[in-house]
């Protein structure tokens, strides 16, 4: 009888545990955390977008969205507060990740 209350309990956790966890796997998550991961690896982002709060505002546009966006969406909303070339490497990291090219952009 124990064994079986046993088997049981993890049945049941194991199955809340993997339900819980498809949020994790959900398209806008992969790709946060490939942004993230590019704005950690890319050798260059110290050089290109300097300070620190400049990185901290393109985390917090990271963070804030809820679906994939275009490419182009990632340049022009951070372009008035950062200007060209943070938004630039922000959009480029963007493509990296998965994010589309719009073609009806200007």
């Amino acid at each position: 009888m124990k064994m079986k209350t046993l088997s049981l309990f993890i049945l049941f956790s194991a199955a809340s545990f993997n339900t819980n966890a498809a949020d994790d796997y959900s398209p806008i998550r992969l790709w946060q955390h490939c942004m993230f991961k590019e704005m950690n690896d890319f050798v260059a982002s110290d050089e290109i977008l300097g300070r620190s709060k400049i990185k901290e505002k393109i985390y917090r546009h990271i963070s804030s969205v809820k679906q994939v966006p275009w490419t182009s969406d990632v340049y022009y909303s951070l372009f008035e507060e950062l200007g060209h070339s943070a938004s630039q490497a922000a959009a480029s990291m963007a493509l990296s990740c998965g994010s589309e090219l719009d073609y009806n952009a200007a």
